[in-house]
């Protein structure tokens, strides 16, 4: 029987050529799809490209992969980003009117830009949101790992 996995992975172009050794899974068994710190949001276009690849393909795992960082270490500066979205003309009405419209990023901008500021947090939670997704069937097994970019070693990460 054929079999696929879903890797969301992060940003790091480096992180893809560890993939075989972290899932167990060939190149050409994985449909991956990338995410800044592997963020997944509840109703985002990244959970509806995993609910239709699971429907459209013989999904059997999903894999969250990241770069390690030191254990709670943010992703980003928040206010680094806030400074560089200053020069490129972002006004503080906007980020402040994007702030305020629920539906959009709640009431907190730069957390819905770089997730819960630690990677091993954002994929416990991503683990979370889709094994508690009433439209991800329960047979896929969902796994989350961390990768050492230096050493190339794998760690697990639990779901919250």
């Amino acid at each position: 029987m054929e079999k696929r996995c879903i890797i969301i992975l992060d940003m790091k172009p480096e992180l893809e050529q560890e993939l075989p050794q972290v899932t167990g899974f060939h190149m050409e068994e994985m449909i991956i799809m990338r995410s800044f710190g592997a963020i997944i949001q509840p109703f985002g276009c990244l959970l509806r490209n995993i609910i239709m690849s699971i429907y459209d393909h013989p999904i059997t795992d999903i894999y969250l992969v990241g770069e390690r960082h030191q254990k709670g270490q943010p992703l980003v500066n928040h206010e680094s980003i806030l400074d560089k979205m200053r020069r490129d003309g972002i006004s503080e009405e906007a980020i402040r009117t994007i702030e305020y419209v629920p539906h959009t990023v709640g009431s907190d901008l730069l957390k819905w830009l770089s997730g819960e500021g630690a990677v091993d947090l954002n994929i416990s939670k991503g683990i979370k949101m889709i094994q508690n997704h009433p439209l991800i069937p329960r047979r896929i097994q969902v796994h989350g790992r961390t990768v050492d970019l230096r050493t190339k070693e794998s760690e697990g990460v639990p779901q919250c």
